[in-house]
């Protein structure tokens, strides 16, 4: 996800601070402390799934294709080529996406030994027609781009769609040329990622499956002798579903790469809203997921210096080829924390 779930990132501030609830004095010289309560409340929706929506992808253009060799010195002459165009195919759970708003980022690093001339133009559209009602990004650079150099450019678009593929042209390619220049084999590299910041409407395919891994390095405290080994308890995250996905996640705590434990008891499973026959979203699904918490667990996670988070979403058991989904589509999580600490005042 691009942000990943916030039941993880609560139950990880939980092991570090709370507010009390009720407190109760002991035999053992301490205090028993018990607490319920919210940690977290959020949504969700589609655009918060970097799989779903954000398209990354790149482009190589080899001195081949110029008609070049390499590692022999050649003079070029001033040239500008044929426009080159090529094509990139969005997720494959994802039919069309209409969003209100876009955040495109371009970077172009030239490989070649000549300066690539101002003027150079790149374009993307959501439809492989040649014409300037289809096009969702236009940059055209300015200045030369000397040889071994970087370019980049950052864009927001709003109000448009794509559909399946992105169609990339790259027009007014040309140089100035220059005398005994040698091509190393690096090529001209184009580096595209496209953002959706809001989505309007979504269409998805039935019978897909997408997977989305997050890795995150965390520095959990050992507890120390400040909490009893009787600590312990439950965060439950409770989950109201309006995505016509199904959903299943789990988070795995890592030491030196090895897995040595996991955030839930069992993975998290979410079953996708009810649709009608034209793919709307018609009902509410609600859903809970369990991470028990203990003294002896916090002390396994102290050691641990990663989180992994796996989050699926398919759209399996659904009729007929795609599946709507617009902007209220939302999942709902709060989670909340019933634990109890035996808390040892003597070394506070």
């Amino acid at each position: 996800m691009k942000n990943p779930f916030l039941l993880t990132l609560g139950v990880l501030a939980l092991l570090s601070s709370c507010t009390k609830f009720s407190l109760e004095y002991n035999d053992f010289d301490g205090i028993q402390s018990e607490w319920l309560l919210p940690i977290a409340k959020t949504s969700l929706g589609f655009d918060d799934i970097k799989e779903i929506s954000t398209v990354e992808f790149d482009f190589y253009l080899s001195p081949f294709e110029l008609g070049y060799s390499t590692n022999s010195p050649v003079d070029v002459p001033a040239f500008t080529a044929t426009p080159f165009s090529f094509n990139h195919q969005i997720p494959d759970i994802v039919h069309r996406v209409d969003y209100d708003s876009l955040g495109c980022t371009l970077s172009l690093f030239n490989g070649f030994p000549f300066n690539l001339s101002a003027g150079t133009r790149i374009i993307l559209r959501n439809t492989p027609d040649n014409n300037n009602e289809n096009i969702i990004l236009s940059w055209e650079l300015t200045e030369n781009t000397p040889s071994g150099e970087t370019v980049e450019f950052s864009s927001k678009t709003n109000s448009n769609f794509f559909e399946e593929f992105i169609y990339v042209t790259i027009e007014n390619f040309g140089t100035e040329g220059g005398d005994n220049l040698t091509f190393s084999g690096s090529p001209l590299s184009l580096s595209v990622k496209l953002d959706v910041i809001e989505i309007n409407q979504i269409v998805l395919k039935t019978n897909r499956q997408i997977l989305s891994v997050d890795t995150l390095s965390i520095s959990i405290e050992e507890p120390g002798d400040t909490f009893g080994v009787g600590s312990g308890g439950t965060a439950t995250i409770y989950f109201d579903n309006l995505m016509p996905a199904n959903q299943r996640f789990q988070a795995y705590f890592l030491q030196n790469g090895i897995v040595r434990d996991s955030l839930l008891s069992s993975a998290g499973s979410i079953v996708g809203c009810d649709i009608t026959t034209s793919g709307d979203p018609v009902s509410l699904r609600s859903s809970i997921a369990v991470a028990p918490l203990s003294w002896s667990k916090w002390t396994k996670l102290s050691y641990c210096d990663q989180m992994v988070i796996h989050h699926y979403v398919n759209t399996y058991g659904y009729n007929g080829p795609y599946i709507n989904a617009n902007e209220q589509c939302k999942i709902d999580l709060q989670l909340v924390v019933d634990v109890l600490l035996n808390i040892n005042i003597s070394v506070l």
